[in-house]
Order: C-alpha cells, then structure tokens, then sequence
C-alpha cells in the first residue's frame, strides 16, 4: 500500500502586496494557522510521512516547514522540486513514479491548478478548486508508485472536509 498526502500551501500575501514577485509571496498569519490545524489533524490520527517534497516557492516551503516541524521530520530532508511550481500534473506523476519503492507515505506541498487537476485524475465527483492549507490523502493498493495509475485507490479523508 502506498499513501499520497497532498496538500496546497497555506495563504500568502496578494500578488499587488508583494513586490518581489509571485514566487516569493510569503504565508501570512492566516496561512501559518490554518497550515498547524492542518498538522494538529495528522497528529490527531498518528499520520506520519517518510517523505515530504515541496514547490520551492516560498510560501510552499513554508508550508512544508511548519508540517516538517510538527511531525517531526527533518526539515533538511525535505526534497525540493522546482517542476511543482513551474509544470503541471503529468510532472507530478513522473515525479511520483521516481520514489523507491521502499517509501511507503509521500507527502506533496505544492499548487494550483497543477494539485486540483492531479487529484481530479482520482476523484469522482471531480474538485473545482482545491483550497489553501487543504489536504486529500489517498491510498493506493499497491506496491510499487509506479503504478498508482493502474492501481484502486481511495479518498482516505480531505482536510478540511469539503
């Protein structure tokens, strides 16, 4: 079994508030809370992840960070892939199909469109928008990431429920 955490980043500043452009928009306060309620659920149900792999914008990796801290996994280790932010859902599968096999529970920080169209490829009725600070963890009957595809899978839970 393989299980796939997605989650979008947390709210950040407007565009017009940021004059550094959109890939250095940073979370704001709203954000950064919404993102540890998001974390204070996986610790509520002892959800753990072998592997984080984040966008490396800005407010992805923060993100990424504040749920690395939280659950207690390296913030080091977290695997930074500039095709989350600048690709679409096809990258994020080749990407996915690339994880040993030996790496059971994978979490994903990254955007939209590129998120709502990947878990639309799971999904019946299909997402319109996949929120900030949101996650869908999936679970795959199988063993091998290069299958998830082919493989049954199941919406275990969104967070917050949509």
């Amino acid at each position: 079994m393989k299980t796939l955490y997605i989650v979008r980043h947390g709210k950040a500043m407007l565009r017009a508030a940021d004059q550094m452009g959109d890939y250095h928009r940073t979370l704001i306060e709203k954000g950064i809370n919404r993102t540890k309620k998001l974390v204070a659920q996986l610790q509520l149900m002892d959800e753990k992840t072998e592997l984080i792999i984040s966008s490396p914008a800005v407010r992805a990796i923060e993100t990424a960070k504040i749920i690395a801290v939280d659950l207690g996994y390296p913030i080091e280790k977290i695997q930074l892939e500039e095709g989350l932010y600048v690709e679409n859902e096809i990258f994020m599968f080749d990407l996915i199909s690339q994880i040993s096999e030996e790496i059971d529970r994978v979490m994903i920080v990254g955007h939209n469109p590129t998120l709502t169209n990947f878990l639309n490829h799971f999904l019946s009725p299909p997402l319109d928008w996949f929120k900030t600070s949101s996650m869908a963890c999936l679970v795959f009957e199988t063993d091998d990431w290069t299958e998830i595809t082919k493989a049954n899978n199941q919406l275990v839970y969104f967070y917050p429920e949509k």
